[in-house]
């Protein structure tokens, strides 16, 4: 099974750290070593580190996992947007509240745009929608910077839940303890439901803005796509979150580039949809 096109990475990568051997041993077979070659020795040495040191490696798969999304999306026609013009951020006054980045959550940087487009469109008496709240990282965050008359209504599934999902991802998420120590309980502007979002009817959920990152498998990402495109209130929003290469996410949001102005924000895993 491909993990957000972990399998493919593996793949390049062991054929670069085998093409960096034979570099290496064509240079040790040379009888002249010249300023040049030796400069070229360390430099492919240099590369080959940076490849296989445990530490270094994912950096290096994920600098080239967005270059390798970047180069797709342009081939597509797909709008690549810089993450400042989701907002006028300079004007803002954003609070955060036990912010961490760890798996499952959104990155800061995420979590920064999806807070600018909320004080965008998620004004005084408006609401947001949420599907998969997992510790409730984004909730609380998303909860202390709304107005006084509007609220996050967030979805998860009960947390006696058994791991059922068709991705063990999901799964694995599922079965974590975070899950059971939500962030945001006890803040009043929070309207938790429980539930398998799919067989959830929409229409009883008024709101302005969504974030979809329930599960990640076609199915689900398919049908939350079209109860939250039904049922949003326009001007409004919606962000997709775990938006990668090789994914079922990134199958769906392909098959609504021609109907909707989709773009993806340069330096996340995410893509947005702004409706007015």
């Amino acid at each position: 099974m491909i993990y957000y096109g972990i399998e493919i990475w593996d793949i390049i990568f062991k054929k670069l750290i085998g093409s960096i051997k034979l570099n290496i041993t064509k240079i040790k077979n040379l009888k002249k070593k010249s300023s040049q070659e030796f400069n070229f020795k360390k430099k492919i040495s240099i590369l080959k580190s940076i490849i296989t040191d445990p530490k270094l490696r994912h950096s290096a798969k994920y600098n080239l996992m967005l270059a390798y999304k970047r180069r797709l999306l342009e081939e597509s026609g797909v709008r690549i947007i810089n993450p400042m013009s989701l907002a006028s951020f300079d004007d803002l006054d954003l609070q955060l509240s036990r912010a961490a980045y760890v798996r499952g959550n959104t990155t800061y940087l995420e979590m920064m745009c999806i807070l600018g487009l909320t004080k965008k469109y998620v004004t005084n008496g408006k609401n947001f929608l949420e599907i998969g709240t997992f510790d409730g990282n984004l909730t609380r965050n998303i909860s202390i910077n709304l107005d006084s008359n509007s609220k996050i209504i967030t979805i998860d599934l009960p947390e006696d839940s058994d791991p059922k999902n068709l991705l063990d991802s999901d799964n694995s998420l599922i079965e974590m303890d975070r899950r059971k120590k939500k962030k945001h309980l006890g803040l009043s502007n929070v309207e938790q439901v429980y539930g398998d979002s799919t067989k959830i009817d929409f229409s009883r959920f008024d709101f302005n803005g969504a974030f979809i990152d329930g599960g990640h498998d076609f199915e689900t990402v398919r049908l939350d796509t079209i109860n939250i495109l039904k049922n949003i209130n326009k001007p409004g929003f919606i962000a997709w979150h775990d938006y990668a290469m090789e994914t079922d996410v990134e199958e769906v949001i392909s098959s609504l580039y021609y109907d909707y102005d989709i773009c993806y924000v340069e330096g996340t895993n995410m893509v947005v949809l702004e409706l007015n």
